[in-house]
């Protein structure tokens, strides 16, 4: 399935507001915006393109099952948290006796080895082995405390101050590791990694100065290795339709029970006016049976001044001739 093009006038706030009311294609364009950063992140992480994947299709299934959580002010921030927290639980798995912010990541996979496996025409390859791939291998060698500042700003774009928060870590420490990062990476794009005459960095701008010339590079190497794979983006795609659908499912269900209580009191109302009819029918057809019995009676033995049988039924169920009550003696339907 081809990523779909994310529609970049809408906020990310928006579209997960919208996936969360029921919309799946917006899950679908959040995807496709952060895809290629997201994966490139965690795959500089781990150094593995399998870990990269199980973490990935796993930092998106936790977005769409908490989407409705959602209350921070930046989604990018937010999607880099959950990420790091997994990565977090990684690390522990696969190292349990190292923590996550050691200095050292001895165990550094290159992704080297990895650009320069695809298939390449000859001017692009001396290209990526003279400048792309040695500023590769730099990230790869960085510590991971390095690293994980450095791909944040280069492949996240987060700024500093969300980098120090995703990190839960003062920002003047997020600045320091990004500026260690940045010198060992400017002493290796020179091809002199044991340089000692390097000047550091005066200030953030001259930093971000330098930063723009080497991130090209970094992004296009990671483009280079590739995204997920289509099977992990159907699975991402499958399980951001089963919640919207849940969602519109119960979005609607008000609307059922509405519909349901509505039904049943016309029913009640139905039978209530049915039961009346029945009545009336019964006393018309008595009221006419005793008109008959009172009319062969009078035949037989008239009696002046005296009331028949029918008339007297009548009065008695406060009735005029017609079956119907007398205004004066009617009594509420529902009493």
């Amino acid at each position: 399935m081809k990523p779909e093009m994310p529609d970049i006038e809408t906020s990310d706030a928006e579209l997960l507001r919208s996936f969360s009311q029921g919309e799946s294609t917006a899950m679908d364009q959040l995807v496709a915006r952060y895809r290629q950063a997201l994966f490139s992140w965690l795959l500089g992480m781990t150094g593995n393109h399998a870990d990269a994947e199980d973490m990935y299709q796993e930092v998106w299934f936790r977005v769409i099952r908490h989407a409705g959580r959602f209350n921070d002010v930046s989604f990018r921030a937010w999607l880099w948290k959950i990420a790091r927290n997994l990565l977090i639980d990684f690390r522990r798995k696969r190292r349990p006796d190292v923590s996550l912010d050691a200095v050292e990541d001895e165990d550094a996979v290159p992704l080297v080895d990895q650009l320069t496996s695809r298939e390449m025409g000859p001017a692009r390859s001396v290209e990526m082995d003279d400048l792309t791939k040695r500023v590769m291998r730099a990230v790869t060698l960085l510590p991971a405390v390095q690293r994980d500042v450095f791909l944040m700003r280069v492949e996240g774009n987060l700024s500093f101050t969300e980098i120090a928060e995703t990190l839960d870590i003062p920002l003047n420490t997020a600045l320091g590791r990004m500026h260690d990062a940045m010198m060992k990476l400017k002493k290796f794009g020179r091809g002199d990694p044991d340089m000692k005459t390097e000047t550091p960095f005066t200030d953030i701008a001259e930093l971000e100065k330098e930063l723009a010339q080497i991130a090209p590079l970094v992004r296009q190497g990671f483009r280079q290795v590739g995204g997920p794979s289509l099977r992990v983006e159907n699975a991402i795609r499958s399980e951001a339709l089963r919640h919207a659908a849940k969602k519109q499912t119960q979005r609607a269900w008000p609307l059922y029970r509405r519909l349901a209580a509505v039904a049943a009191v016309a029913l009640v109302l139905f039978g209530t006016i049915q039961v009346h009819i029945s009545k009336q029918a019964d006393i018309k057809a008595a009221i006419a049976k005793a008109k008959a019995s009172d009319s062969a009676d009078k035949q037989t033995q008239p009696a002046e001044g005296t009331h028949g049988f029918a008339t007297l039924l009548l009065e008695i169920q406060g009735l005029n001739e017609d079956g119907f009550f007398r205004p004066e003696e009617a009594e509420p339907l529902w009493l």
